[in-house]
């Protein structure tokens, strides 16, 4: 697909981006305002520039959006102010004001999360009626996943400022599932499969990815990313149709690692399951994936490696190295990079999966062995 910067000009002063629940539409927020994408032919779908935004989060492909403002400039948009837009109408819907800076915002077709530094305020969707004000560790970073099916509605965040503990929280039922202890750092990012089974996370060292099955909280997969720290900025599973399973992570390295979540549990803790490694694989991923393989004790390495194009504008950008990604069930889908300023766009099809990401694409030495491109396995050790 082309870039996202030619088909509509420059991205000047990209601050956030994100992809909807079905990865077939990229928002990204900037100094000037927002721009939807469509993921299938980088066109731009709805713009508007309403002053800096730090968040725009999609619901599905319907005319709802979420935005916060970044508070640039006289009269500028508080980041303390959610805004809820009806693109279709142009109008917006609701202006809800909160007591602290919003730092994330997720939502699905019956639950929309506000996330601060110190809370989350969990919102039935059709009203805005407020379900219940969460109290968090500190989480200056807002590190959250919303479960993107309306059934589940999982919510995890972080329970401690100096382990990886995650806690899930029901939204629909309003009340905790499980903690997961995932590791022995603070959180740097977590992802859940639309149904809620799986939760992926990673610390702030960002040498490992883990995957737990939920709501056992049993730890069933450690894939590693590399030997070197490095930020992990955001992780993302692939679509439920994609076989194999798959998990992509981004990190500050301008690389996007992919990993295949197939055959026995890895990594199965002995905590909560009650059931045998193939039992427990086969409930989670379904006949044919559950293939038994070797067990090892040592992280599973990705099956591919992508490193980000380098960044066509100067810097500036709030918007860092890494980005986001996310896996699509559609060959013709394409690997997006957003670089400051601009960006370009290439095609990467792992075994008929393709992976799309945006991400300031700033060319950094890549933390793996493997070149990055479609299906380049990767062996090598990283941040």
């Amino acid at each position: 697909m082309p870039s996202l910067a030619s088909s509509s000009g420059p991205l000047h002063g990209i601050l956030a981006a994100s992809f909807n629940q079905d990865q077939s539409c990229l928002a990204v927020a900037t100094t000037l305002g927002f721009k939807i994408y469509s993921c299938d032919t980088g066109t731009v779908c709805y713009e508007d520039r309403l002053g800096a935004v730090r968040i725009v989060e999609m619901l599905f492909c319907t005319s709802l959006l979420c935005v916060v403002g970044n508070g640039e400039g006289e009269g500028g948009l508080s980041p303390r102010r959610l805004k809820v837009l009806n693109t279709s109408s142009h109008t917006c819907i609701a202006d809800l004001t909160f007591i602290s800076s919003i730092l994330a915002v997720k939502l699905n077709r019956v639950r929309l999360v506000v996330v601060e530094e110190r809370r989350a305020v969990v919102h039935e969707l059709g009203t805005l009626c407020v379900q219940r004000t969460i109290d968090t560790v500190s989480n200056p970073r807002g590190v959250c996943a919303l479960s993107a099916d309306a059934d589940s509605s999982l919510l995890a965040l972080p329970s401690s400022t100096s382990a990886g503990t995650v806690v899930v929280h029901d939204c629909i039922n309003l009340h905790v599932v499980c903690e997961v202890a995932a590791h022995n750092s603070p959180l740097a990012a977590v992802s859940l499969t639309p149904d809620g089974a799986l939760l992926a996370t990673a610390s702030e060292r960002g040498t490992v990815i883990r995957v737990h099955c939920l709501p056992q909280a049993a730890r069933v997969y450690t894939f590693r990313r590399g030997t070197l720290s490095a930020t992990i900025r955001s992780l993302a599973f692939g679509p439920p149709s994609a076989s194999p399973p798959l998990l992509a992570a981004s990190s500050e390295k301008g690389t996007v690692h992919i990993f295949r979540i197939e055959g026995a549990p890895r990594d199965v803790t002995p905590k909560a399951t009650g059931l045998s490694p193939m039992r427990l694989i086969g409930g989670l991923l379904g006949k044919g994936v559950a293939k038994r393989v070797t067990d090892t004790l040592q992280p599973s390495r990705d099956c591919a490696t992508v490193r980000l194009p380098a960044a066509a504008g100067g810097s500036g950008s709030g918007f860092g190295i890494g980005g986001v990604c996310a896996l699509r069930d559609q060959p013709e889908s394409s690997f997006v990079a957003l670089g400051q300023g601009g960006g370009g766009g290439r095609d990467y099809d792992f075994g008929g999966v393709a992976a799309a990401g945006a991400g300031a694409g700033a060319a950094a030495d890549d933390d793996s062995s493997g070149s990055g491109g479609s299906g380049g396995g990767s062996g090598g050790g990283g941040g």
